[in-house]
Order: structure tokens, then C-alpha cells, then sequence
């Protein structure tokens, strides 16, 4: 008997940081309400919240990071990467950029809870954006890299839309604090994580 849909997304680490980050960004496109006195309290109770769930998708990226290290060990072991196409190529600098990307954000956690002090938290979220940026980058041009007879799939329409919320995000996220408006980088957030569910699962089901 074949499992459903949320079961799926319950048993994967990959998934579930889905899930989590869809949750944190509604999270920050609620932040407007903490300007109202009567709501102020809620936003407070929801940062809360946020900080648990910040937590939990720090362990969870424990396990992404050890299945990626396997997926790019496992390439460079098994095929000569000079053999590579350029859409492999793309994969695997993607992959590697997603894993560098997973343990910076380690090191912003520690920085935050004052057990590193030596790197400012707003410099790791540069170095982190710079790989977050390079990986999108490189999704982005296998992405568009389908010769132009050939039509795109709903899955790759849908992970074109999902790169360019990363793009707002990234540069949410590597700028200086309120830069850019707080709930539209929640919408993208929303967004970006709903439809990397949507084609992970509800896509491949049909």
C-alpha cells in the first residue's frame, strides 16, 4: 500500500526543511502585526515559535548535509568529472554550493547564541549568500539551458518561479536589515518552499 502525500513529506529530511522554512517565512510575512498594540503580543508568541522551529531545521540540516557529502563523494568517486555534461556539472556545483551553504548556517546558529563571537553574524549571512547565490545561479542556467523547441515541463516552470523568490531572498538576506520589506520576502519565502514541495511530491504522484 502506497503511502500519501504527507506521510512522504514527514519521513524526508529534505521535506521537512520544506515545511519548516514555509512555516518561518509565514512567520516573517505576518511581521507587519507587530506594530499594532492589540497584536503585538501574538508577533511575540509567533518569534517564539520561530525560534523553536529555527532550531529543529538546524538538526534536521544535520542529515542534508551528510546525504549531500555522500551524493558528491559518490560522483567523484564513480564517474571522472571531466566525463560530466555541463547539466551534471551544474548539479554537482549546485550540490556542493547547497553543502557549504548548510554548514555556514551552523556557524550563524553558534554566532547567534554567543558560542562563536569572532565572526559578526551579518558577515556570515554575505558568505552564506554567496553560495546560496552561486548554487540558484547555477540551477538557473540548467534551468534555461532547454533548447527553446523543447517545451518546459510544469516542474521546470515551477523551479524557474521558485529561483527567482531565492533571488529576492538571498539579497533580502545579505543586505543590510531592513533593506527590503520583511513580509514581501515572507511572500517569497511562501512561495519558493511551497512549490519545491509541490514539485517534489504532487508533481511526481500524477
Amino acid at each position: 500500500m502506497s503511502k500519501s502525500i504527507p506521510l512522504l513529506i514527514l519521513e524526508s529530511t529534505s521535506s521537512r526543511e520544506k515545511v519548516y522554512r514555509f512555516i518561518q517565512f509565514l512567520i516573517r510575512f505576518l511581521s507587519p502585526i507587530q506594530r499594532s498594540p492589540q497584536l503585538n503580543s501574538i508577533y511575540l508568541l509567533l518569534q517564539k515559535i520561530n525560534w523553536n522551529i529555527a532550531i529543529t531545521r538546524h538538526i534536521n540540516r544535520f542529515g542534508m548535509a551528510l546525504s549531500l557529502l555522500t551524493q558528491i563523494k559518490d560522483k567523484f568517486l564513480n564517474k571522472n568529472y571531466k566525463a560530466l555534461s555541463v547539466s551534471e556539472l551544474l548539479n554537482l556545483g549546485g550540490q556542493i554550493c547547497i553543502f557549504i551553504f548548510s554548514i555556514i548556517d551552523h556557524f550563524i546558529l553558534l554566532s547567534k547564541i554567543k558560542v562563536m563571537k569572532a565572526i559578526p553574524v551579518q558577515n556570515l549571512y554575505k558568505t552564506l549568500g554567496v553560495f546560496w547565490f552561486i548554487g540558484n545561479t547555477a540551477q538557473m542556467i540548467n534551468l534555461l539551458s532547454l533548447p527553446d523547441s523543447k517545451r518546459r515541463s510544469i516542474r521546470e516552470r515551477c523551479n524557474i518561479i521558485k529561483c527567482l523568490c531565492d533571488y529576492y531572498i538571498i539579497f533580502h538576506f545579505s543586505t543590510k536589515e531592513k533593506l527590503l520589506p520583511n513580509w514581501l520576502c515572507g511572500v517569497c519565502g511562501m512561495i519558493s518552499s511551497a512549490l519545491g514541495l509541490y514539485t517534489k511530491y504532487y508533481i511526481s504522484q500524477k
